[in-house]
């Protein structure tokens, strides 16, 4: 019995003196992407992953369904100034870090919100499916804070700028504690 209480003493020593880790957590969490602008009404047209453990990389993940076989879609990972940070919003204050923001290069593009983006590009196969690899993210050098986001996915590679043509796909906002 006092073996165990000597080792019960030890541990709680070492838990006081271990730094706590900070709750800089976002579990794996599901986001539709949505095509608002299709004549039909809106339709679901893949989803992305978003994740960020205690290591403050957030792990990003985004897949296209059934959307314009054999084309280029661009993805923006867009940083808004308010809550819920949905499509369109307001630039934040991260759109001028990269990979932030919904900047077009110009030309051939005219308009494009401001930034540094886009974060990806992917090329659709014949069905009209693509994925991502993971797309990793060091957030451990931005101020601490919370953060609104949302996913802009276009045809070819310019941002509208707040527009939503035909073809455009954008996620719900969703909010970064860093």
């Amino acid at each position: 019995m006092r073996r165990f209480a000597v080792l019960l003493a030890v541990l709680t020593l070492l838990a006081l003196l271990v730094p706590q880790a900070e709750a800089h957590h976002f579990s794996n969490v599901k986001y539709p992407l949505i095509e608002p602008s299709n004549p039909i009404g809106e339709v679901q047209r893949g989803f992305a992953n978003v994740q960020m453990h205690g290591n403050h990389v957030l792990r990003l993940v985004v897949a296209l369904k059934k959307v314009e076989p054999n084309s280029v879609y661009t993805v923006w990972l867009v940083n808004c100034a308010d809550a819920p940070g949905g499509h369109p919003c307001f630039p934040g204050p991260l759109n001028n870090v990269a990979p932030f923001g919904a900047f077009s290069p110009s030309p051939p593009c005219f308009g494009g919100g401001p930034g540094t983006g886009p974060l990806a590009t992917l090329k659709t196969n014949p069905a009209g499916n693509a994925n991502t690899a993971a797309i990793k993210i060091d957030m451990s050098a931005v101020d601490p804070g919370e953060y609104y986001f949302h996913f802009d996915i276009g045809p070819g590679v310019c941002h509208p700028g707040g527009g939503v043509p035909p073809g455009f796909i954008v996620s719900e906002g969703f909010t970064i504690t860093v």
